[in-house]
Protein backbone atom coordinates (compact mmCIF):
# COMPACT_ATOMS: atom_id res chain seq x y z
CA UNK A 1 0.00 0.00 0.00
CA UNK A 2 2.54 2.37 0.69
CA UNK A 3 5.19 1.45 -2.04
CA UNK A 4 1.84 2.14 -4.13
CA UNK A 5 1.60 5.87 -2.61
CA UNK A 6 5.14 6.40 -3.31
CA UNK A 7 5.00 5.41 -6.76
CA UNK A 8 1.31 5.64 -7.64
CA UNK A 9 -1.31 8.09 -7.81
CA UNK A 10 0.68 10.95 -8.20
CA UNK A 11 3.24 8.90 -10.40
CA UNK A 12 6.13 9.43 -8.58
CA UNK A 13 7.11 11.91 -5.06
CA UNK A 14 8.72 14.74 -6.15
CA UNK A 15 12.20 15.25 -3.78
CA UNK A 16 11.71 18.55 -2.40
CA UNK A 17 14.03 21.04 -0.93
CA UNK A 18 12.70 21.09 3.00
CA UNK A 19 13.36 24.09 5.39
CA UNK A 20 13.87 23.13 9.55
CA UNK A 21 12.86 19.71 10.13
CA UNK A 22 11.94 19.64 14.31
CA UNK A 23 13.27 16.43 15.76
CA UNK A 24 12.22 15.21 19.41
CA UNK A 25 14.96 12.72 20.50
CA UNK A 26 14.68 10.42 23.71
CA UNK A 27 17.24 8.55 25.24
CA UNK A 28 18.23 7.35 29.11
CA UNK A 29 21.56 9.19 28.98
CA UNK A 30 22.00 12.80 29.22
CA UNK A 31 25.23 12.94 27.67
CA UNK A 32 24.71 10.78 24.76
CA UNK A 33 21.32 12.70 24.18
CA UNK A 34 23.64 15.66 24.09
CA UNK A 35 26.13 14.22 21.72
CA UNK A 36 23.28 13.30 19.01
CA UNK A 37 22.17 16.45 19.72
CA UNK A 38 25.48 18.65 18.19
CA UNK A 39 26.20 15.44 15.53
CA UNK A 40 22.71 15.77 14.24
CA UNK A 41 22.51 19.13 14.05
CA UNK A 42 25.81 19.57 12.47
CA UNK A 43 24.46 17.57 9.58
CA UNK A 44 21.60 19.64 8.38
CA UNK A 45 19.01 22.58 9.34
CA UNK A 46 17.80 20.22 12.27
CA UNK A 47 16.16 21.51 15.20
CA UNK A 48 16.53 18.53 17.73
CA UNK A 49 14.50 18.98 21.35
CA UNK A 50 16.27 16.31 23.60
CA UNK A 51 14.62 14.73 26.42
CA UNK A 52 15.55 12.03 29.50
CA UNK A 53 11.74 11.94 30.88
CA UNK A 54 9.11 9.65 28.99
CA UNK A 55 6.29 11.44 30.94
CA UNK A 56 7.54 14.77 29.86
CA UNK A 57 8.18 13.74 26.15
CA UNK A 58 4.80 12.69 25.77
CA UNK A 59 3.85 16.20 27.01
CA UNK A 60 6.24 17.56 24.63
CA UNK A 61 4.94 15.10 21.09
CA UNK A 62 1.31 16.03 22.35
CA UNK A 63 1.84 19.80 22.37
CA UNK A 64 4.30 20.14 19.14
CA UNK A 65 3.96 18.41 16.11
CA UNK A 66 7.74 17.44 15.91
CA UNK A 67 8.32 16.15 12.27
CA UNK A 68 10.32 13.35 13.83
CA UNK A 69 10.36 11.03 17.10
CA UNK A 70 13.32 9.13 17.63
CA UNK A 71 12.70 7.15 20.48
CA UNK A 72 15.27 4.72 22.44
CA UNK A 73 13.68 1.38 22.71
CA UNK A 74 14.55 0.73 26.37
CA UNK A 75 13.97 4.50 27.68
CA UNK A 76 12.96 4.52 31.11
CA UNK A 77 8.31 4.86 30.89
CA UNK A 78 5.39 3.58 32.61
CA UNK A 79 7.71 1.37 34.19
CA UNK A 80 8.37 -1.14 31.51
CA UNK A 81 11.41 -2.98 30.34
CA UNK A 82 10.95 -1.67 26.77
CA UNK A 83 9.18 1.77 27.55
CA UNK A 84 10.25 3.38 24.41
CA UNK A 85 7.77 1.09 22.30
CA UNK A 86 5.56 2.19 24.74
CA UNK A 87 5.47 5.29 24.28
CA UNK A 88 6.26 4.84 20.49
CA UNK A 89 2.62 3.13 20.50
CA UNK A 90 0.88 5.72 21.89
CA UNK A 91 1.94 8.37 19.59
CA UNK A 92 1.59 6.28 16.53
CA UNK A 93 -2.01 7.53 16.24
CA UNK A 94 -1.22 11.04 16.21
CA UNK A 95 1.97 11.25 14.60
CA UNK A 96 0.56 8.21 11.57
CA UNK A 97 3.42 6.21 9.37
CA UNK A 98 7.18 7.78 8.76
CA UNK A 99 7.76 9.88 11.77
CA UNK A 100 8.57 8.02 14.66
CA UNK A 101 11.65 6.09 14.25
CA UNK A 102 12.92 3.12 17.56
CA UNK A 103 16.51 2.71 18.06
CA UNK A 104 18.12 0.00 20.07
CA UNK A 105 21.35 -2.03 20.63
CA UNK A 106 19.48 -4.70 22.35
CA UNK A 107 16.49 -5.16 20.06
CA UNK A 108 15.91 -5.79 16.08
CA UNK A 109 13.38 -5.16 13.86
CA UNK A 110 12.03 -8.71 13.82
CA UNK A 111 11.84 -9.04 17.63
CA UNK A 112 9.85 -5.66 17.31
CA UNK A 113 7.33 -7.28 14.31
CA UNK A 114 6.68 -9.95 16.94
CA UNK A 115 5.65 -7.75 19.18
CA UNK A 116 3.29 -6.11 16.87
CA UNK A 117 4.61 -2.84 17.00
CA UNK A 118 5.62 -1.79 13.32
CA UNK A 119 7.40 1.72 13.86
CA UNK A 120 10.70 2.13 11.54
CA UNK A 121 13.94 1.13 13.36
CA UNK A 122 17.19 1.62 13.28
CA UNK A 123 19.99 -0.55 15.25
CA UNK A 124 22.06 1.98 17.45
CA UNK A 125 25.45 2.29 17.43
CA UNK A 126 28.24 0.80 19.81
CA UNK A 127 30.29 3.57 21.58
CA UNK A 128 32.76 5.30 19.54
CA UNK A 129 30.77 5.21 16.67
CA UNK A 130 27.64 7.23 17.13
CA UNK A 131 28.79 10.06 14.27
CA UNK A 132 27.98 7.46 11.74
CA UNK A 133 25.25 6.44 13.01
CA UNK A 134 23.76 9.95 13.56
CA UNK A 135 24.70 10.28 9.93
CA UNK A 136 22.75 7.43 9.08
CA UNK A 137 19.81 8.52 10.97
CA UNK A 138 19.47 12.07 9.25
CA UNK A 139 19.54 10.12 5.74
CA UNK A 140 16.90 8.05 7.22
CA UNK A 141 14.60 10.46 8.53
CA UNK A 142 15.27 12.63 5.21
CA UNK A 143 14.12 9.83 3.37
CA UNK A 144 11.03 9.40 5.97
CA UNK A 145 10.17 12.73 5.20
CA UNK A 146 9.18 12.77 1.40
CA UNK A 147 6.62 9.78 2.91
CA UNK A 148 4.90 11.91 4.88
CA UNK A 149 1.66 12.96 3.99
CA UNK A 150 -1.39 15.66 4.39
CA UNK A 151 -5.62 14.11 4.03
CA UNK A 152 -8.00 16.59 2.69
CA UNK A 153 -11.03 16.08 4.33
CA UNK A 154 -13.53 18.45 1.98
CA UNK A 155 -17.17 17.78 -0.11
CA UNK A 156 -16.55 17.23 -3.36
CA UNK A 157 -18.72 19.05 -5.45
CA UNK A 158 -16.93 20.74 -8.33
CA UNK A 159 -17.27 24.15 -6.68
CA UNK A 160 -14.56 23.49 -4.29
CA UNK A 161 -12.28 21.68 -6.72
CA UNK A 162 -10.39 24.80 -7.57
CA UNK A 163 -10.18 25.47 -3.57
CA UNK A 164 -8.09 22.51 -3.45
CA UNK A 165 -6.11 22.27 -6.51
CA UNK A 166 -4.71 25.87 -6.20
CA UNK A 167 -5.28 26.66 -2.58
CA UNK A 168 -4.99 23.94 -0.38
CA UNK A 169 -2.91 21.64 -2.40
CA UNK A 170 -0.22 24.43 -3.25
CA UNK A 171 0.16 25.30 0.57
CA UNK A 172 0.36 21.65 1.42
CA UNK A 173 3.16 21.26 -0.77
CA UNK A 174 4.97 24.22 0.40
CA UNK A 175 5.18 23.06 3.89
CA UNK A 176 6.87 20.14 2.24
CA UNK A 177 4.41 17.69 2.21
CA UNK A 178 2.43 15.42 -0.19
CA UNK A 179 -1.37 16.20 -0.35
CA UNK A 180 -4.46 14.41 -1.25
CA UNK A 181 -8.11 13.42 -0.76
CA UNK A 182 -9.45 10.13 -1.04
CA UNK A 183 -10.87 10.09 -4.71
CA UNK A 184 -7.42 10.43 -5.73
CA UNK A 185 -6.36 6.88 -4.72
CA UNK A 186 -6.81 4.21 -7.12
CA UNK A 187 -8.07 1.03 -5.34
CA UNK A 188 -10.74 -1.39 -4.74
CA UNK A 189 -11.63 -1.69 -1.22
CA UNK A 190 -14.50 -0.33 0.41
CA UNK A 191 -14.47 3.41 0.44
CA UNK A 192 -14.89 3.58 4.24
CA UNK A 193 -11.91 1.59 4.78
CA UNK A 194 -9.88 3.28 2.75
CA UNK A 195 -10.45 6.73 4.64
CA UNK A 196 -9.83 5.08 7.80
CA UNK A 197 -6.15 4.02 6.43
CA UNK A 198 -5.44 6.90 4.68
CA UNK A 199 -6.23 9.29 8.20
CA UNK A 200 -4.95 6.75 10.20
CA UNK A 201 -1.46 6.61 8.37
CA UNK A 202 -1.25 10.54 7.61
CA UNK A 203 0.50 13.32 9.77
CA UNK A 204 -2.24 15.58 9.88
CA UNK A 205 -5.73 16.37 8.28
CA UNK A 206 -6.97 19.43 6.55
CA UNK A 207 -10.36 19.74 6.80
CA UNK A 208 -12.43 22.14 4.46
CA UNK A 209 -15.94 23.05 6.60
CA UNK A 210 -17.51 25.00 3.48
CA UNK A 211 -20.89 23.23 3.17
CA UNK A 212 -21.05 21.34 6.15
CA UNK A 213 -20.99 18.06 4.55
CA UNK A 214 -21.49 15.28 6.74
CA UNK A 215 -18.58 13.11 5.73
CA UNK A 216 -16.21 15.76 5.68
CA UNK A 217 -16.99 15.83 9.12
CA UNK A 218 -16.89 12.19 9.84
CA UNK A 219 -13.15 12.41 8.76
CA UNK A 220 -12.48 15.24 10.28
CA UNK A 221 -14.12 13.40 14.05
CA UNK A 222 -11.98 10.72 12.88
CA UNK A 223 -8.65 12.31 12.85
CA UNK A 224 -9.91 14.41 15.99
CA UNK A 225 -10.48 11.16 17.96
CA UNK A 226 -6.93 9.90 17.37
CA UNK A 227 -5.68 13.43 18.78
CA UNK A 228 -4.21 14.54 15.28
CA UNK A 229 -3.69 17.63 14.21
CA UNK A 230 -6.89 19.21 12.41
CA UNK A 231 -6.30 22.17 10.26
CA UNK A 232 -9.80 23.92 9.82
CA UNK A 233 -10.45 26.21 6.80
CA UNK A 234 -13.41 27.79 5.90
CA UNK A 235 -14.77 30.46 3.79
CA UNK A 236 -15.87 32.41 6.88
CA UNK A 237 -16.91 31.65 10.17
CA UNK A 238 -20.62 30.99 9.79
CA UNK A 239 -19.70 27.79 8.13
CA UNK A 240 -18.57 26.45 11.11
CA UNK A 241 -21.09 23.61 12.76
CA UNK A 242 -21.54 24.16 16.82
CA UNK A 243 -18.79 21.63 17.98
CA UNK A 244 -16.12 23.01 15.87
CA UNK A 245 -16.92 26.99 16.12
CA UNK A 246 -14.46 27.20 18.59
CA UNK A 247 -11.77 25.97 17.31
CA UNK A 248 -8.57 28.00 15.16
CA UNK A 249 -9.93 28.74 11.46
CA UNK A 250 -8.30 29.59 8.42
CA UNK A 251 -10.88 32.08 6.69
CA UNK A 252 -10.14 33.00 3.10
CA UNK A 253 -13.86 34.60 2.14
CA UNK A 254 -12.04 37.99 1.76
CA UNK A 255 -9.10 36.78 -0.29
CA UNK A 256 -8.93 33.53 -1.52
CA UNK A 257 -5.04 34.34 -2.74
CA UNK A 258 -3.85 34.23 0.65
CA UNK A 259 -5.07 30.96 1.71
CA UNK A 260 -2.54 28.53 0.58
CA UNK A 261 0.17 30.92 2.15
CA UNK A 262 -1.86 31.22 5.50
CA UNK A 263 -1.95 27.09 5.24
CA UNK A 264 1.60 26.83 4.68
CA UNK A 265 2.46 29.09 7.62
CA UNK A 266 0.10 27.10 10.22
CA UNK A 267 1.63 23.91 8.87
CA UNK A 268 5.12 25.28 9.88
CA UNK A 269 3.93 26.49 13.40
CA UNK A 270 2.63 23.38 14.28
CA UNK A 271 5.63 21.79 13.41
CA UNK A 272 8.55 24.37 14.68
CA UNK A 273 6.73 26.28 17.40
CA UNK A 274 7.74 24.89 20.66
CA UNK A 275 4.57 24.70 22.90
CA UNK A 276 4.12 28.19 25.13
CA UNK A 277 3.73 26.19 28.32
CA UNK A 278 4.05 22.39 29.50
Amino acid sequence: MERAWKFGFLGKIVMRKHGQLSVLLLDDSPELVRLYKRQIESCGPFQVTVEIDGNRARLLAERQLFDFVVIDAKLDYQGTQFGGLRLADELRPRYGTNSILVISRFITVDLMRERGALHEFMDKSDEGQTGQFCSNLCRRIKSMRHRQYVFVAMPFGREYLPIYMRHIKVGVNRAGYECFRVDEVVHNRPIQNMIFELVDKSKLVVFLADGGNANAYYEAGFADAMRKEVVIVASNLKQLKFDVANRHTITYDSNLGLLGRDLTRKLNALRLSPPVAL
